[in-house]
This record gives structure tokens, sequence and C-alpha cells, in this order.
């Protein structure tokens, strides 16, 4: 989706609040259930243009511990400043020069018409979680049968030795059998 913000990086001081409604398949290989709402804001100093907002969407993601399927909800908040190269000659239009705003790539080439939806997959991917989980206490997998222990008990024996003190265990159990 574009959204231009020519008039707006024009004109010193201007200020434009848009709502956001945008449909996004997927982010990173991952499914969005829900459509991303929020709002953007867009200000320009004149020579730098100010993109600020919010955007809260749902996110179909793969639990860390067990592995199980879950919606993840998402609140991403943004803020990225651009630098606006003037026109060089009347009646042309207003540039970002890559140099100077290396998140440039968030605009079409040679406008000022935003690629909402590169902002908003950057955003949401930058406020996931680094090791999601289906529930703030998953117990996960059972180590032995790979059994999901949420779904309750599994049939493997607990084990009750530390692997850390494994070689201490085994020296008990020779000193036993030689008394």
């Amino acid at each position: 989706m574009k959204l231009d913000l020519s008039e707006i990086a024009r004109i010193a001081g201007s200020y434009a609040e848009t709502p956001l409604d945008v449909k996004l398949k997927e982010v990173e290989g991952m499914t969005v259930t829900a459509p991303v709402r929020g709002t953007l804001i867009a200000s320009s100093t004149g020579q730098v243009l100010l993109l600020e907002g919010t955007v809260e969407t749902e996110l179909e993601m793969t639990c860390y511990r067990c592995g199980v399927l879950y919606r993840q909800p998402v609140h991403a908040e943004f803020q990225e400043d651009f630098v606006v190269q003037p026109p060089v000659a009347h009646g042309q239009p207003l540039k970002i020069e890559e140099e100077e705003a290396p998140d440039a790539r968030l605009f079409f080439p040679g406008t000022l018409d935003l690629n909402l939806d590169e902002l908003l997959r950057q955003s949401i991917l930058v406020s996931l979680p680094l090791k999601p989980l289906c529930a703030e206490d998953c117990a996960g997998l059972c180590p032995t049968c790979g059994a999901r222990r949420a779904e309750g008990p599994c049939a493997c024996a607990p084990d009750t030795t530390n692997p850390q003190l494994a070689v201490l265990q085994q020296l008990l159990q020779t000193r036993q059998q030689k008394k």
C-alpha cells in the first residue's frame, strides 16, 4: 500500500495523522491472523520527515518450548526520520537520499510514496518476542519421549539425576558395590 507524503514533506511544520487498517498475509513466514490497525503520524520540519505511530495485530507463531501453533497478539511502535533533499530545480519532485537515510528503502524510488507494507513488516518484526511461548508457564516437551507436558504426565519415569552430578552418582555406586 502506498501513502503519498510529498505534500507534508514540502511544507515545514505540516502534520498529518492517518488511521491504518492494512491486511498483510504474512510476515517472515508467519501468518498474520488479524488486520494491522493503528495510527501513522507524519510531520515535517522542511528538511526532516518524521514518521511515528503504533499498530496492533495478531500472528500465528510456534511455541519455543512445546512446538504448538498459537496466536500471538502484537503491539508495535515505530519512529523513523528521513532527510528530505530540496528540489534541484523548480517543478522537480522532492527525494530522499539513500546515503543520508539508510531506511529510504521504505519509499518507492524517485518519490515520497511510503511503502506502508514494508514499514509495518519491519515494525512488527522488531516487536516480536525472541522466544515465543504459547503460555507463560509452558512446561515444554518431555526430553525422553517428546510428549507435550501441558497435555498431562507421560509414561516416562522422572529423571531426578542432575546431569552435572552424574559422575559423582557413579562414584557413589562404585563405592557401594565394593562394600
